[in-house]
């Protein structure tokens, strides 16, 4: 084989080791060990497999392919929405990784995929999946293999995913590609195909044993897709794979889709979910809560949804609105957590780019779709279209119910069977373009790929270093807080923590532990624009101006705080201490009697400060309370909180006084 030959075979053999390479990469220094280095990763690959292909590569030919094109307006759509809600290096994030994966996807598509580089591909998904199954087997279960298997904690499995749910997933994605070996004439397939066999059977039972609903869903949907359209192929009917009946589904998705985004449909959402919070809270097993929990998250989605104009939100803001509408989730009410993403992908994308980027998004999949019913139709399938096919109905399976389109390793696999089915419907031979459009789109794609790869990098480098403010936080150790912070000051795409924490509210907390108030002043401000509805950076921007001397600045943070929630326990009684230490013990009052329901499971603290508060207000208004102790004045207020809202307080006080 000459030299230009092996030099055309390196960027195929770089995307088949692609899969393998992502689940050896982990840095468990990292707050999240796969996420980030796998990002990273991704991006040298990419500059590598883009750097080989050039110039030989088709990349304008899968440019100009139907489902390319859909998610090109995809992109298009959210930069449109990135710039238009305020760019900002930290929301661009997000889009550079869209960006990266559409990058995947046509260089795939650019590709000539023999049955050799198939059957290449396949053994690098076996490889894959035998990885999995040996890191989990070693860190997991062979620790516990002497449990009882009733009492063995699958639904505690960590492997290179990080979460079993993630874990079931990443292997219903990989299985279908294990499958897609073809030998060379002359050879026996026995060998791969009873290892493969054996890897299924095992990777089946991990994913039965883990619980993971979602990926059970898609591995049946998979097997699902691969039987029916195996048996059905010759009756595919024509309309399936006419080009205008891609564009009468788009159409026909669009109605439902505006019907929900304008209320004509589903116009109560966010109605009504306090109680069952509440019910989540207090009752149920570990799955009934987190079914719970998603079905409030589903719900207030389409609420934020629903007040959003053509361009949603904007790629990366999600997380930073959901608090104005998510509060009464039981884990979000007090800000100790903070949620990311809806664990649903289909209404991260809908929330964060409109009605035309979740068309879009779909479109994509339907021209993918439609392509691999061409392919079966016209007989020249060979079993690879219902495989990868299998693929995508997996990971859209998956993506109802979880957050796949987060993950590296699972968008790359989702690109790969993408791209594994558009390059057979392409005609990658004949003339290119011109040499100047050869190093004009070498260049933009380098260009792209370089600022992916170095985001990733300097997201890995962040998470890092956020991981020793963690710990110097927990130690109370305030100068190596300030110190750690200040080494991502020069990080442009990381600026918020995993966990929905600006960089700046630790150096905040440093400075007011310090009491340095007017340093912790800035660094709380800053943070505030960064996610101005972070309950834990409101309410400690309020506690520095109530440090400072500053109490109607402080009245303002503290309202902002009960604002965002409701039922946050600190919050409510910070504003009553403000409004009590600024001599306005009424105000005070109202607030606790206000929220006395937040603290019906831990009275203790909150009793003190109505006592504290009554006894100073009554003092002020000169009314003599003397005649009621402790307990009965506590009964009393309930009495007022719950039954007699409209009923004057003090004067309620007094006259039950003199009653006595």
């Amino acid at each position: 084989m000459s030299k230009r030959n092996i030099l055309s075979l390196i960027p195929a053999l770089l995307i088949i080791l692609l899969p393998p390479s992502l689940v050896l990469m982990r840095d468990d220094m990292a707050l999240d060990p796969a996420l980030h280095p796998r990002m990273f990763l991704l991006g040298l690959f990419l500059l590598l497999i883009i750097g080989f292909s050039y110039p030989k590569a088709a990349w304008f030919k899968a440019l100009k392919s139907l489902p390319a094109l859909f998610f090109l307006g995809f992109l298009l759509l959210e930069t449109i929405s990135w710039l238009w809600h305020g760019a900002g290096t930290e929301t661009v994030v997000p889009l550079l990784k869209d960006v990266g994966y559409f990058i995947l996807f046509i260089v795939v598509s650019s590709q000539e995929w023999d049955d050799r580089k198939r059957s290449y591909l396949a053994w690098s998904a076996l490889i894959s999946l035998l990885l999995i199954i040996a890191f989990t087997l070693t860190k997991n279960i062979l620790p516990h293999w002497t449990a009882k298997l009733q009492n063995f904690p699958f639904t505690e499995l960590r492997g290179p995913m990080a979460h079993h749910n993630l874990l079931a997933s990443a292997l219903v994605l990989l299985l279908p590609f294990s499958l897609l070996a073809k030998h060379p004439k002359g050879k026996k397939p026995w060998p791969a195909r009873i290892l493969g066999i054996l890897v299924a059977i095992i990777s089946l039972a991990l994913i039965y044993f883990t619980r993971s609903r979602s990926a059970l869903l898609g591995a049946m949907a998979g097997i699902a897709v691969i039987s029916l359209t195996y048996l059905l192929r010759r009756w595919i009917p024509k309309l399936s794979y006419a080009r205008g009946s891609l564009w009468f589904l788009c159409l026909v998705l669009l109605i439902p889709i505006f019907l929900v985004q304008y209320k004509v449909v589903l116009t109560k959402t966010g109605e009504g979910k306090a109680l069952q919070s509440r019910m989540i809270e207090t009752s149920g097993t570990e799955k009934s809560f987190t079914t719970g929990e998603r079905l409030q998250m589903w719900d207030y989605s389409l609420a934020m949804i629903q007040d959003q104009g053509l361009l949603g939100l904007g790629p990366g803001n999600w997380r930073i609105e959901f608090p104005m509408y998510g509060s009464e989730v039981y884990r979000a009410r007090q800000g100790i957590v903070q949620f990311q993403r809806p664990h649903n992908d289909y209404l991260w994308i809908w929330a964060e780019t409109g009605p035309f980027g979740i068309l879009l998004f779909l479109a994509f999949v339907l021209a993918l779709v439609q392509q691999a019913f061409r392919q079966m139709r016209h007989g020249n399938a060979k079993w690879s279209p219902h495989l990868l096919l299998a693929v995508l109905t997996g990971f859209l399976v998956v993506s109802v119910f979880s957050f796949p389109r987060e993950r590296i390793f699972h968008q790359t696999l989702f690109m790969l069977a993408a791209g594994l089915l558009n390059s057979a419907d392409l005609s990658l031979k004949g003339r290119g373009p011109s040499k100047s459009w050869q190093v004009l789109s070498l260049s933009v794609l380098l260009l792209l790929v370089a600022v992916f790869t170095y985001a990733g990098y300097e997201r890995w480098k962040g998470e890092k270093i956020s991981r020793k403010m963690i710990v110097a936080h927990g130690q109370a150790n305030w100068s190596a807080l300030i110190q750690l912070k200040e080494e991502t000051d020069p990080l442009y795409f990381y600026q918020i923590s995993p966990v929905g924490m600006p960089m700046e509210f630790y150096s905040g907390l440093a400075y007011l532990n310090q009491q340095r108030y007017p340093e912790a002043l800035q660094e709380y401000r800053i943070a505030l624009q960064l996610h101005p509805n972070n309950l834990q950076v409101t309410n400690n921007l309020a506690n520095t101006f109530t440090l400072m001397g500053e109490v109607d600045s402080a009245l303002v943070y503290y309202r902002r705080a009960i604002e965002i929630s409701p039922y946050y326990k600190e919050g409510i009684l910070n504003l009553a201490s403000s409004y009590f230490n600024n001599a306005q013990s009424a105000q005070a009052y109202a607030i606790l009697r206000e929220k006395a329901a937040e603290f019906d499971e831990d009275r203790g603290m909150y009793e003190t400060y109505v006592l504290t508060i009554i006894k100073k207000w009554a003092a002020e208004e000169a009314k003599d309370l003397s005649t009621l102790d402790d307990k009965e004045m506590i009964r009393l207020h309930y009495i007022l909180a719950y039954d007699l809202r409209n009923e004057p307080a003090l004067e309620y006080f007094a006259r039950q006084a003199a009653t006595h």
